[in-house]
């Protein structure tokens, strides 16, 4: 877990996501606080991360080679009244033969969540509950088009 900042932590098999998703994704990494960083090098074209969006998912910032995207991506969209597996595409159609360096930091602030608000019954009181608060960043794996670089 070298490329985790301290923050991440993995999810006890026990815990109801742990269950729900360990048998298709592997172990699950989960963060929340503002700052903390995924951060890897690989040489090849395309990086992307298996992760959860859901309910109480948290947006991350993300930087390729020293170029930071103009706004962050959220982990949560208008189908989040659950928790689902996804993917965050963080690089794609790079120079194959170079080596890049991808940074992942969690944002201080939620996504904004009035996109899931038409699925709920009562979407001011149902917003405010504590199910749709939250920073939360749920990683497993990563899916690399080329190779990591670890030195």
């Amino acid at each position: 877990a070298g490329m985790l900042s301290p923050e991440w932590h993995v999810l006890p098999s026990d815990s109801p996501l742990a269950k729900n998703f360990e048998a298709r994704m592997g172990s699950l990494w989960e963060a929340d606080e503002p700052g903390s960083r995924l951060t890897f090098r690989f040489r090849g074209s395309t990086a992307k991360v298996y992760d959860l969006l859901g309910p109480d998912g948290g947006q991350v910032v993300i930087t390729v080679d020293g170029q930071t995207r103009d706004k962050p991506a959220p982990r949560f969209d208008s189908y989040c009244t659950y928790h689902r597996i996804a993917t965050l595409t963080v690089a794609n159609g790079l120079d194959p033969a170079a080596v890049h360096t991808v940074t992942i930091e969690i944002h201080p602030d939620q996504p904004d969540r009035q996109s899931v608000a038409f699925r709920l019954k009562d979407p001011v009181a149902e917003l405010q509950s504590p199910k749709y608060q939250g920073t939360k960043v749920r990683a497993s794996q990563l899916l690399i088009l080329g190779d990591v670089v670890t030195e």
